[in-house]
């Protein structure tokens, strides 16, 4: 949703542009700030408002209501998504499939673990599905599987393996050991909490990877 519509009042002025734009920013980074503490069972437009410090009737006004912020949100969470996934792209290509798996695998362990939102908003996607978080899924998913294509290239899939859905395993893996660690530090008794035990499951990760695809390369 833009914020900058131009058939809006507030954007007949450049200082109110600006203004609006400001305010607009706010609101998003209030809900963020709520999303990250406690997922969706405070995001709420009321919430929202107080944590922003602004009157309600704003979020209707820039955003139509919560559902046109929570797209306006995915899109920013998404484009954080996109600029975190670069360092992973700029690397040197995989030349094998496996290789692609295994880049896939360490990228997106890397990001479940850094990205708090995401942990929160994956765990009520699982929890209390809603059209907020079907919104917010959309948008990550888009930028996701443009990554994952974009990385892949050419590389072909081995034959007599179900490819898809090996990889939607090791992709809920990854997102599930990321939320166990969120909220138990652990899971299934293996301890998450220090590096040495994310280096032990990533290990272990790999393992699987290699065992299902065969070796890769240094790529």
């Amino acid at each position: 949703m833009d914020l900058m519509n131009e058939d809006h009042p507030e954007a007949k002025a450049p200082g109110r542009q600006r203004d609006r734009v400001a305010r607009g920013q706010t609101i998003v980074a209030a809900a963020k700030d709520i999303l990250s503490e406690s997922g969706f069972a405070d995001f709420g437009i009321n919430s929202i408002a107080r944590r922003a410090g602004c009157d309600k009737q704003l979020i209707y006004r820039y955003f139509d209501g919560l559902e046109g912020l929570a797209d306006v949100i995915g899109t920013d969470i998404a484009d954080e998504l996109s600029a975190e996934l670069e360092g992973f792209t700029r690397q040197e290509a995989p030349k094998t499939y496996a290789a692609w798996v295994e880049r896939l695998a360490v990228g997106l362990l890397a990001l479940f673990r850094s990205n708090r939102i995401i942990q929160k908003i994956a765990a009520w996607e699982l929890a209390s599905p809603s059209s907020l978080t079907a919104i917010m899924a959309a948008a990550r998913a888009k930028r996701l599987n443009a990554w994952m294509v974009g990385l892949r290239g050419t590389l072909k899939p081995p034959e007599g393996l179900d490819t898809g859905a090996l990889n939607a395993i090791i992709i809920g893996a990854v997102q599930h050991l990321a939320m166990s660690a969120s909220a138990f530090q652990s899971q299934a008794g293996m301890q998450l909490e220090t590096e040495a035990d994310w280096q032990r499951a990533e290990a272990a990760l790999l393992h699987i990877v290699r065992q299902t695809y065969g070796a890769t390369d240094a790529s």
